[in-house]
């Protein structure tokens, strides 16, 4: 398996999530390691790491908008005890990063292989670095990144 097919997995799995909760579109983005500082610098994520192993081990590190997880929980909340909000953003995150990650890896393993997920980790200032191994998807006007190792 290829950089391009991995890419393609990412992309897939990304849009299956976000389609199904938040009816959003998801677009492959190429840019230049400029164009990714910029967006970089520019943005507020919610940095979430989930560890994998099937017949090989990793962790894939997400970048989502924070908007886009405000976005997400005022469709689930509809108005209602707002008081909640920053909690349920966080529990958010986490689900669609855990279902995110879950896609990707069920897709790279293939359907009749067994694979483990460790649960996913919300990280606190996390940098992040321009790399091969960062890709960029935009989602509803937002950049979204995901970062895929391999050990």
């Amino acid at each position: 398996m290829d950089i391009d097919d991995i890419k393609e997995i990412i992309s897939e799995s990304i849009s299956e999530t976000f389609e199904a909760f938040l009816f959003a579109e998801v677009l492959d983005q190429d840019l230049s390691d400029e164009e990714m500082q910029k967006e970089i610098s520019d943005s507020s994520f919610l940095a979430v790491k989930q560890t994998f192993e099937y017949e090989k081990r990793g962790y894939i590190n997400c970048y989502i908008p924070d908007s886009l997880m405000e976005e997400a929980v005022d469709t689930l909340l509809m108005n209602e005890d707002q008081s909640k909000k920053e909690d349920l953003k966080i529990d958010c995150v986490l689900e669609f990063v855990n279902s995110i990650v879950g896609s990707i890896i069920g897709k790279i393993a293939g359907d009749d292989r067994v694979f483990n997920l460790g649960l996913p980790e919300l990280l606190k200032d996390k940098k992040i670095e321009c790399s091969n191994s960062l890709f960029f998807y935009k989602i509803n006007d937002e950049h979204m990144l995901i970062e895929i190792f391999f050990d």
